[in-house]
């Protein structure tokens, strides 16, 4: 386990930084906790998640979270 937080999935995290549209779980939590750490764009019910502080970080929550939505 990586860890654990709470975090409230609004509109902003649906959009990548550059603002295209995420299409999968994987791609929209890592924008949200982007959203947290890098660009200070917090939702109400937001923890921090120390664990995605980085976006090396933040791309191995995807890579895993990839990997488990393709049941591997």
């Amino acid at each position: 386990m990586m860890g654990s937080c709470i975090a409230r999935i609004s509109e902003r995290d649906h959009h990548a930084s550059d603002g295209y549209t995420l299409d999968n779980a994987a791609q929209i939590v890592r924008q949200d906790r982007a959203n947290w750490h890098r660009f200070h764009q917090r939702d109400r019910d937001d923890e921090v998640g120390a664990w995605f502080r980085t976006d090396d970080q933040r791309a191995r929550l995807q890579r895993k979270a990839d990997t488990a939505d393709r049941g591997c």
